[in-house]
C-alpha cells in the first residue's frame, strides 16, 4: 500500500480528533500565559509540593488526595528546573492521556467514528474544563487517566491474562489512591472485570493491593496539617445528586442555572438510564456498567460535598468522561446525522474562545505574574478574575524583601502563592485552612509577626479595629495590605477569614 493509499484510508473522524489535539493545545496555550492562566493557592501547593520531590503521598493537609501529578511535576522539574510553565505542560500531558485512552475505549466499543468524537470532546469541553487542565487542583487529570485505564482494560480486554489482571488492578488501585472519586470508576470495572470468566483474580486483588499502598503510606505517614472533611448525612444525597446533575454539571458548559441548564440535567439522565436500560435489555454489560459508573460518580461527589453547587465547577471533570463516552457512542448510532456529533465539538470551541477572550481581556498576557491571588472556579463573567487582576504577587514579594520579612501569615489565597513566588526564600502560613505544618511553625516562630491581607476585606478591618493588638506599621502594595508588628502576636490572636 502506497503512502498516498494509506493517508486515504484514515478516516475523516481521526483527522478530526486530530486537529481537536491541535486546537486543544492551542487554546490553552493562550489560556496558560493569560491573566485567565494565573494559578490560585490550591493550585500554588501543587507546585510547591512538586518542588518538595512530590511533597509525600497526599495532597498537603488531606486524608485524601493522591500525588501523581505532583511527582511526575517533580521528575520534570529534576530534568528542566521548577517553573509554572512546567507544571503545566505536565498538566496537560496528564489530560491528553486521558483523551487517548477514552478514544480507544470508544473505538473498541462502538468503533472509530464514536472513539474519535468522545476524545475531541474530552479535548475540546468548553471553557470550566478546558481552564481546570492548565490549573488543576491536585488530581483530577491523573483520576480521569487512571479511571479510563480502568474501563478501557476492564471492558474490552477479551480475556484477562495474569498480566493483565495485574495491570488492571494496579491501575485501580492507583485510580482510588489518586482520589476518593476513582472508586466510582473502579468499583463497577472490578466487579465486571471479577465476574469475567478467564479473569485472572487473585493476581487482580493482589494488584489493587499494590496499587492501594500509596495511600496506606501516605494514611500512615500524613505529616499536612488535620483538615477536615466534609461528609452528609445519607438523607440528603438525593439533593446533593439532583444538584450535582442539574446544578454542578450543567454550569460547566453554560454557566449560571437557567432553561439549557436543566436540558443538560435531562441529557444526563437520558443517556445514563437509557444505557442501563439497554444494556440489561441486550446484555450489553459494558453499557450497564458505563451507566454505573456515571451513577455512582454523582453519589460521590454528592455524599463529599456539604454544598453541590456551580461554585465547585471542578467536580464536572470527574462527571464528564463517561457522559461524554455515552454521547459519542449514540452519535455514532445515527446514521448520516453522526456527524452532528461534531457540530458539538465546534460549538464548545466557539464557546471557550469567545468565554476566554472576555474573561481575559483579548487573552492579555500575565507577563510573568502567575499567581492570581485568589480563589474560585471561572465563572462566564470572569468576575474572580478580574478582582485578581488588580494584585500584583511579584511586588507583593519584592516589598517583603524590601522590608526584610522572612515568615508571615497571610489570608489563605494569598499565602501559598507567596511560598511559590519568592521560591520559600519568604515563608507565608495561612490565617485559616493551614496545610502544611512546617509553613506555621515559621511564621509561628518570627519575633516581628508580620500578616498581609487583601486591602478592603474583612481581615484588615479586624486587624486595625482590634485594640489588643501590638502597635504595628502599616503599608499597601499592589492590593494587599501588610502589617507589620512591634513584637510577637500569639497565632490565637489572629483573624481567621479567607479574606
Amino acid at each position: 500500500m502506497t503512502e498516498t493509499e494509506k493517508r486515504s484510508s484514515v478516516p475523516l473522524s481521526t483527522w478530526l480528533f486530530a486537529l481537536a489535539v491541535v486546537v486543544g493545545v492551542f487554546l490553552r496555550t493562550l489560556v496558560a500565559q493569560s491573566v485567565g492562566g494565573r494559578l490560585d493557592s490550591d493550585q500554588a501547593i501543587v507546585y510547591l509540593m512538586a518542588r518538595h520531590g512530590g511533597g509525600g503521598w497526599l495532597y498537603w493537609g488531606q486524608p485524601y488526595g493522591g500525588t501523581l501529578l505532583q511527582h511526575t511535576a517533580a521528575g520534570a522539574f529534576s530534568v528542566l528546573g521548577p517553573s509554572v510553565l512546567l507544571l503545566q505542560v505536565v498538566e496537560l500531558l496528564w489530560w491528553l492521556v486521558a483523551a487517548v485512552l477514552l478514544r480507544t475505549l470508544g473505538a473498541r466499543l462502538w468503533g472509530v467514528f464514536a472513539g474519535d468524537l468522545a476524545g475531541a470532546l474530552l479535548l475540546l469541553p468548553g471553557p470550566v474544563l478546558l481552564w481546570l487542565t492548565v490549573r488543576d487542583p491536585g488530581f483530577y487529570g491523573p483520576t480521569v487517566a487512571l479511571g479510563v485505564a480502568v474501563l478501557l482494560l476492564a471492558l474490552t480486554t477479551e480475556r484477562l491474562t495474569p498480566r493483565l489482571a495485574l495491570a488492571l488492578g494496579v491501575l485501580a488501585g492507583l485510580a482510588v489512591w489518586t482520589s476518593p472519586m476513582g472508586a466510582a470508576f473502579v468499583v463497577p470495572a472490578g466487579l465486571y472485570a471479577l465476574l469475567r470468566r478467564g479473569t485472572a483474580r487473585f493476581t487482580m486483588l493482589a494488584g489493587g493491593l499494590l496499587g492501594l499502598v500509596p495511600l496506606l503510606v501516605g494514611t500512615a505517614r500524613n505529616t499536612g496539617a488535620p483538615a477536615s472533611t466534609e461528609q452528609v448525612p445519607l438523607s440528603e444525597l438525593p439533593t446533593h445528586a439532583h444538584q450535582a446533575v442539574f446544578d454542578l454539571l450543567p454550569a460547566a458548559w453554560v454557566g449560571e442555572v437557567h432553561t439549557g441548564a436543566v436540558l443538560i440535567g435531562l441529557a444526563w439522565c437520558l443517556l445514563v438510564g437509557g444505557a442501563a436500560v439497554v444494556g440489561v435489555v441486550r446484555r450489553s454489560w459494558p453499557l450497564v456498567v458505563l451507566a454505573a459508573v456515571a451513577a455512582l460518580s454523582v453519589v460521590v461527589v454528592g455524599v463529599g460535598r456539604t454544598v453541590v453547587a456551580p461554585v465547585s465547577l471542578r467536580y464536572a471533570a470527574l462527571l464528564a468522561p463517561v457522559l461524554l463516552l455515552l454521547l459519542a457512542g449514540l452519535a455514532s448510532r445515527l446514521g448520516p446525522a453522526r456527524w452532528t456529533g461534531w457540530l458539538l465539538v465546534l460549538v464548545l470551541t466557539g464557546l471557550t474562545f469567545t468565554v476566554s477572550d472576555r474573561v481575559t481581556g483579548g487573552f492579555r498576557s500575565h507577563g510573568g505574574n502567575h499567581w492570581a491571588g485568589e480563589g474560585g472556579d471561572l465563572r462566564r463573567n470572569g468576575s474572580d478574575y478580574a478582582r485578581a487582576g488588580s494584585t500584583d504577587l511579584p511586588a507583593l514579594v519584592a516589598h517583603l524583601r524590601s522590608l526584610g520579612v522572612t515568615a508571615v501569615y497571610a489570608d489563605y489565597w494569598v499565602a501559598y502563592p507567596i511560598d511559590a513566588e519568592s521560591a520559600e526564600q519568604i515563608i507565608a502560613a495561612p490565617l485559616v485552612g493551614s496545610r502544611w505544618q512546617p509553613y506555621v511553625d515559621r511564621a509561628d516562630m518570627a519575633a516581628r509577626t508580620t500578616i498581609v491581607v487583601f486591602s478592603g476585606q474583612g481581615n484588615e478591618a479586624a486587624i486595625r479595629g482590634n485594640a489588643a493588638l501590638p502597635s504595628y506599621r502599616v503599608s499597601t502594595v499592589a492590593g494587599f495590605t501588610v502589617f507589620v508588628f512591634d513584637g510577637h502576636v500569639p497565632s490565637d490572636q489572629l483573624p481567621r477569614g479567607l479574606y
